[in-house]
């Protein structure tokens, strides 16, 4: 990604926890399309390309925001929905895959039945989630109740982007 950030940078914090680098490595994931790491990032393109073909696109989008984990009503994942709803630019797809609250999962399928760019899966598969992780541009998290949620770690490893509430990914 075209980002950069000096170490002192004030944007940036320290994620608290972590996750196991052993578990949650792109460079040995059988799960994925093909393998990557930070010093070569170009398995990304065919992680990206599995995905949408998973969500069944034929045109690709010009960017792939979403979020893989528990669906859960703290997640804010409502507000997403709502954002993405009242977007006009057909040039961004949206998946959302996880298992958890009816009421949550039941608000996104109907959303991807209105928005043929938007692709929900009520599944909590981890091989799943590995794929969706790793074909993402940006990880959306926008509740502030997710401090200890693994999915954006996980999601940074595998090299997205990450978009979220304020005080969410920092210490």
């Amino acid at each position: 990604h075209p980002f950069a950030f000096a170490p002192e940078d004030p944007r940036l914090g320290m994620v608290p926890g972590g996750i196991d680098p052993e578990r949650w490595d792109p460079a040995r994931d059988p799960a994925l399309a093909s393998s990557f790491d930070g010093k070569d990032l170009s398995g990304r393109d065919a992680c990206r390309d599995e995905l949408i073909a998973l969500a069944g696109w034929a045109e690709p989008p010009e960017l792939i925001v979403g979020y893989a984990g528990p669906l859960l009503p703290e997640r804010g994942l409502d507000q997403l929905a709502d954002a993405l709803a009242a977007r006009t630019d057909r040039r961004i797809g949206v998946v959302i895959v996880g298992a958890g609250d009816a009421d949550v999962a039941e608000a996104w399928r109907e959303l991807a039945a209105q928005d043929d760019r938007v692709f929900f899966r009520h599944d909590g598969d981890e091989t799943l989630h590995r794929q969706v992780l790793a074909g993402l541009d940006v990880y959306c998290l926008p509740g502030t109740e997710a401090a200890g949620e693994l999915g954006f770690r996980a999601a940074l490893r595998y090299g997205a982007l990450l978009l979220c509430a304020p005080g969410v990914a920092t210490d």
